[in-house]
């Protein structure tokens, strides 16, 4: 994993698990899975629909959900 991920993990990111989003918002339905194993046990993160979930809230997590996946993909 780069550097620059790893430090977005270091900013909370292990804080936002959960589910974003009801999957049948969108039309296709688009979604991103994230899990992160760490020595505290594992963080799986599921965002349906990211674009519009990024122009329909203002949630810091959404944003650093984003951030991270960008910069994996």
């Amino acid at each position: 994993m780069s550097a620059d991920v790893l430090a977005l993990l270091d900013h909370h990111l292990l804080d936002v698990a959960g589910t974003y989003r009801d999957p049948n918002t969108g039309d296709p339905i688009q979604y991103d899975a994230l899990r992160i194993e760490h020595d505290q046990g594992d963080v799986e993160i599921v965002i349906y629909n990211r674009a519009i979930l990024l122009f329909r809230t203002d949630s810091e997590a959404v944003r650093r959900i984003h951030e991270v996946c960008c910069r994996l993909g």
